[in-house]
């Protein structure tokens, strides 16, 4: 990746790089009247959407990155009695998880 994108590494950046103009975008072609955002401002209605949007995929990730990282290794408590040579295999989410090497 060039160095200029190297901002889009992270995770949470690269969804609001992404939504904010969706949001804005979409509300500027369907203008003020199809949202009731009360004296707000349409647009800027979108914007806060769009980063409430990002805030709420950080806290998912974040809470599923807590509930892999406090139940792995009460796994691998289990596993070293039952299966000594057992690797914990763990899904998509765990791939930005900083685990030592088991």
């Amino acid at each position: 990746m060039p160095k200029a994108f190297e901002f889009l590494q992270d995770t949470y950046l690269s969804v609001m790089v992404v939504m904010v103009p969706l949001y804005i975008i979409t509300a500027a072609f369907a203008g003020s009247e199809a949202v009731d955002t009360g004296s707000q401002n349409y647009l800027m209605y979108a914007f806060l959407q769009s980063i409430q949007f990002v805030v709420g995929i950080y806290v998912l990730l974040a809470g599923v990155r807590l509930l892999l990282g406090e139940i792995v290794p009460a796994f691998r408590g289990i596993a070293m009695k039952l299966v000594p040579d057992a690797i914990p295999a763990l899904d998509c989410p765990s791939s930005s998880l900083t685990l030592p090497m088991l």
